[in-house]
């Protein structure tokens, strides 16, 4: 992982600038200069750290366990204390098996997810861009409406919503009146 000047060292090199390249020379404590430059030092240790915790939390290649334990949530995967490296295995696994966002992700999670929902199609684009059907079913038959809402809360969730992405989970009976539409658009035209 990569490494950054201490808050210390941040702050001397901005005392060595500014005494180099100013007329300030008052290092003394309580100095205005002095304030000043503890400060962005500060700042900027800070900022380096915040930084560090969300790159290394957010790539399951670099994060750690608090980080990999989020990614065990969003998969529905029960955390137990796994090493790191055996956790990030297992993420990293679960990413393979289910390239997230894609038809098969939304279909195989449906079903993995909700024991009520043993079927599950993705209709891409009926809406317009970026949207998509997700139809759930019952061996075979429309799926109960808590399901439905169910499911729905699952993938709004924003860990598993993909940003400018609009996915609405419904039946085989909500999609009726929109699949004879469309075709009465089509004859139309």
């Amino acid at each position: 992982m990569a490494t950054f000047k201490t808050e210390q060292q941040i702050y001397d090199d901005v005392k060595a600038y500014i005494t180099e390249n100013t007329d300030l020379t008052n290092w003394s404590e309580g100095s205005p200069e002095r304030a000043i430059a503890r400060l962005v030092a500060f700042a900027l240790s800070m900022a380096w750290k915040i930084l560090y915790l969300v790159y290394s939390n957010i790539w399951p290649t670099t994060g750690d366990a608090a980080g990999l334990r989020n990614w065990y949530e969003v998969f529905g995967l029960t955390w137990s204390g796994e090493s790191t490296e055996a956790a990030r295995k297992q993420v990293l696994a679960k990413f393979r098996e289910r390239s997230m966002g894609t038809a098969d992700w939304y279909e195989k999670t449906a079903v993995d997810q909700f024991p009520a929902v043993t079927d599950c199609h993705f209709v891409a684009g009926v809406r317009g861009p970026n949207t998509a059907d997700l139809i759930v079913l019952h061996h075979a038959a429309d799926c109960m409406q808590t399901t439905v809402e169910d499911v729905q809360a699952y993938f709004d969730n924003a860990q598993r919503k993909l940003c400018t992405f609009d996915v609405q989970v419904k039946t085989y009976s909500d999609i009726e009146g929109t699949i004879s539409a469309v075709a009465e658009m089509v004859v139309a035209e």
